[in-house]
């Protein structure tokens, strides 16, 4: 029996090691190679790997061969047990949860010299994953994916599908019917990255950054025409934060809240961004956004089953959570919609109640719900701009009556005139 582990099972760095031979000769057959210079267990589903390398075939063939070169690898569990279940010629349905990361990811060799011509950066890059699937609940949990590029950018990407059908040979066809996305956010945050790589980039595209800003303008304009607000909003932040690449005020979010049961066959068939609005819950989030700059006409909504009605008809939807206003005081009560009622009235119950709590409300009454709270960014503080505010742990429904001192925003509630901080403000767009 191997030692290492607390029960006298065999630790992580064993059970890996055990793998070895099998991993070292799939990377001979596809003409690499795979070594480390130290290693360590951590725990009895954990290992730790140092001065990693990953020698690469020449592609094309005849150029020089490129080396990946990984400071450290850390894996503080990984799903041994079903990776063993494919050994041995056996049938396996690899990993069902693992948790890593490699840290200090840098190539050498053809690629670098790639990367040079290009004159981008050279630096290093660490990733990080999550994921955890249940089989018994058919969710599949992607907690992280990210990529860092110490000092210059972060992408982060988590989400999470429902009805997610074990590994075999239907699997794939289930998946189009069957698998649904409950939620997605992609982040990306800027540190001077951007400012380092659009140059060049667009050198090697043979226009001038500009011009690459103002093609997108022209391509955005011609999609948004006639769609909704909330999709003019969406191209606003997205082109916002494109012409600010020397300098972002802060990340690019896209975040998913689809509607429950969509599958990914009714995601493909998505073809307009009113389209994306509607079946994925779309909105794309930027603190540096300019209202209008993306141009596009304005057009009606058209709600599930066709004809037009307002944007937010679109939220009423079974076990969608939302915001209510309360027309009474201008307050946002944050709930999960139980039904449409007779296609007019949206019942939503709020957070924590009951069916006696039960919220009847107008579909122009609902605001889509996110962790940041309802509506989107406020970039800047515009006289008569409606917002909502966050005050004494409450949403209300305000409008801008012009800048204060300190950098605050003075806002029209109800009954007052509030002096609060920009990061208190978001805008209301309708939905």
């Amino acid at each position: 029996m191997l030692a290492g582990a607390p029960d006298g099972r065999a630790d992580g760095l064993q059970r890996f090691e055990l793998l070895l031979p099998a991993i070292r000769a799939q990377a001979t057959a596809a003409g690499t190679g795979f070594a480390y210079k130290s290693a360590a267990p951590i725990g009895a589903s954990g290992f730790m790997l140092e001065g990693v390398t990953v020698d690469l075939p020449p592609d094309p063939p005849g150029t020089p061969p490129s080396r990946l070169t990984i400071r450290r690898v850390v894996v503080d569990d990984l799903d041994f047990d079903r990776i063993d279940l494919g050994s041995d010629g056996k049938p396996g349905s690899g990993p069902y949860f693992a948790k890593a990361t490699a840290e200090g990811i840098m190539v050498t060799g053809a690629m670098q010299q790639q990367i040079q011509a290009l004159k981008l950066p050279a630096t290093s890059m660490d990733v990080a994953v999550d994921f955890r699937y249940d089989e018994a609940r058919k969710v599949l949990a992607v907690n992280r994916l990210q990529a860092v590029v110490p000092g210059l950018a972060t992408l982060d990407l988590n989400l999470t599908f429902d009805g997610v059908p074990p590994p075999g040979a239907a699997a794939a066809e289930q998946a189009q019917n069957d698998t649904t996305l409950r939620s997605a956010s992609l982040t990306f945050d800027d540190h001077s990255l951007l400012s380092q790589v659009v140059p060049p980039l667009s050198e090697l595209a043979g226009m001038a950054p500009k011009q690459g800003i103002a093609m997108l303008r022209g391509v955005l304009g011609g999609m948004l025409a006639g769609q909704s607000a909330v999709s003019r909003a969406n191209g606003d932040a997205l082109l916002s934060y494109a012409m600010d690449w020397q300098a972002p005020k802060g990340p690019l979010t896209l975040r998913l809240t689809p509607a429950p049961n969509t599958t990914l066959a009714e995601v493909q068939k998505i073809t307009t961004p009113d389209e994306a609005a509607r079946v994925l819950g779309l909105v794309v989030s930027y603190s540096g956004t300019r209202d209008g700059i993306s141009g596009g006409a304005a057009g009606p909504r058209v709600a599930p089953g066709g004809g037009a009605s307002p944007p937010v008809a679109a939220l009423c939807v079974a076990k969608r959570r939302v915001y209510v206003v309360d027309t009474s005081d201008g307050t946002l009560t944050a709930g999960t919609v139980v039904e449409f009622e007779q296609g007019k009235r949206c019942i939503v119950r709020p957070e924590g109640g009951t069916a006696d709590d039960d919220m009847s409300a107008a579909p122009a009454d609902l605001r889509r719900w996110s962790l940041e709270g309802p509506g989107a960014p406020l970039g800047q503080c515009v006289k008569d701009a409606s917002v909502l505010a966050h005050k004494d742990r409450d949403w209300l429904i305000g409008t801008v009556k012009g800048p204060g001192r300190g950098g605050r925003c003075d806002v029209v509630l109800e009954d007052e005139v509030a002096s609060l901080p920009m990061t208190a403000l978001r805008r209301d767009t309708g939905q």
